[in-house]
């Protein structure tokens, strides 16, 4: 729910409660004012009805709407009675609502009651009236209000989602702000601003960065190659003891271990920082056919048994490169931690990759897998980085990768969740 909708449903919820609420108590307290003012109407009536009682008989008293009537009464009331009361009009053929006041009034000391009655008609059909009109006041007001929430959503958020549409099309890599222009509201020129300054030193951070992790694997390249070609003449000249040979080899074998985490951070750093943007639709099935054929010579080494279900239908859009790395790294990582003569299987659906090899020391700790340097093998074949970079590779674009382990088997699956196309 945008928030403009959230601020006007929130206005108009309470708007349309207090108004529902309001309608039935104005109409009470308008009921109530207009019976008020009516009995004291009566109430003035009744001081005439008694003072020209005391001059006249009742029966020289004319009233020519015929709303007061004088009957004698053989016991005087205490009070005043004054109440509603529903009296049925032959002439009319219908009944109407009366405003009733009843007291004692004397002529020449004999009781007699008086009823004066107000036809409370009038007062319905003005009630009525009045709410219709202040009904129709409300109308019109929810209308105004649609009307300005539509034209403030138009005109005052207008440069809101031109931001938000800048901020979503931002790469920190190509952009060192968001250009806007001014607007007549202040709060979205600071915004606009503060954003710009936030942009700004991300590029500059994001520059730095780049340039650092690109020079720091250069300068660290050529310190490795000139080790490992000292080595390799090490390695020719006469004589050698075994113990010199020993060590040279593991001289070797460390510095291509360094030479890889080198690589590697350096593709972590690159990925962080969103440099592979050569997206292209990739049919996943021969991109995992020619990764086997590269690790063809390692399954034969290892006597592993291949098994392989892959059809031709799943095609995702992506950096070729990273996909290559993807499905690399979780071959390799099955490869390295099968036992010799061990099966490995791949299968691949219309969205799903899973590779499974048989275990050999129990399940992998799930809370430390996809973290860096986390070797759960504790052997010297990786250097943790691996499933972490599968990680991010699938974050990039939404996939999602996931480990189980069942029946003393590891397995992983990426589920591509962005396919673009199909082929039958």
């Amino acid at each position: 729910m945008k928030l403009t909708t959230h601020i006007s449903i929130q206005f108009t919820g309470i708007s349309i409660i207090i108004v529902l609420l309001s309608i039935p108590v104005f109409y009470l307290v308008l009921q109530q004012s207009m019976l008020n003012s009516m009995d004291e109407g009566m109430l003035f009536e009744k001081q005439a009805v008694i003072e020209k009682l005391k001059t006249n008989q009742p029966g020289n008293y004319i009233s020519l709407d015929g709303n007061v009537i004088i009957r004698p009464s053989s016991t005087p009331a205490k009070t005043d009675k004054i109440y509603n009361q529903n009296i049925y009009i032959p002439q009319d053929k219908e009944t109407v609502t009366y405003r009733v006041l009843e007291f004692t009034a004397f002529s020449d000391g004999k009781p007699f009651t008086v009823r004066i009655q107000k036809s409370l008609i009038e007062n319905e059909d003005l009630l009525v009236g009045i709410i219709g009109l202040q009904t129709g006041v409300l109308v019109l007001l929810f209308i105004s209000l649609i009307l300005i929430n539509r034209k403030m959503k138009k005109q005052t958020w207008e440069p809101f989602y031109i931001l938000l549409d800048k901020l979503k099309s931002y790469r920190v890599d190509q952009q060192d702000n968001i250009d806007l222009k001014p607007v007549k509201i202040k709060e979205w020129n600071d915004l606009t601003e503060s954003l710009n300054e936030l942009t700004g030193r991300n590029h500059a951070l994001y520059l730095a960065q780049k340039e650092f992790t690109e020079n720091a694997s250069h300068e660290l390249q050529t310190p490795l190659s000139i080790m490992q070609s000292n080595l390799d003449l090490l390695f020719q000249t006469n004589p050698l003891t075994e113990d010199q040979v020993l060590l040279m080899d593991n001289l070797a074998t460390t510095n291509q271990r360094m030479k890889r985490l080198n690589n590697t951070l350096l593709l972590l750093a690159k990925i962080d920082n969103k440099q592979f943007a050569d997206n292209t639709d990739i049919n996943v099935k021969v991109l995992v056919e020619n990764i086997l054929v590269q690790f063809e010579t390692v399954f034969q080494q290892k006597d592993i048994q291949l098994s392989v279900s892959m059809d031709d239908k799943t095609i995702i859009h992506a950096d070729k490169n990273l996909i290559d790395i993807l499905i690399n790294n979780l071959v390799s990582n099955a490869l390295r931690h099968s036992p010799v003569s061990g099966a490995i299987s791949i299968n691949l659906s219309l969205n799903n990759f899973v590779i499974a090899n048989a275990a050999t020391d129990g399940p992998l700790d799930e809370t430390r897998l996809f973290k860096r340097f986390q070797n759960q093998q504790h052997t010297d074949r990786g250097n943790g980085l691996g499933l972490e970079i599968c990680k991010k590779i699938c974050a990039i674009y939404g996939h999602s990768i996931l480990y189980h382990f069942k029946d003393n088997t590891h397995s992983f699956s990426v589920k591509f969740t962005r396919k673009t196309s199909s082929n039958s």
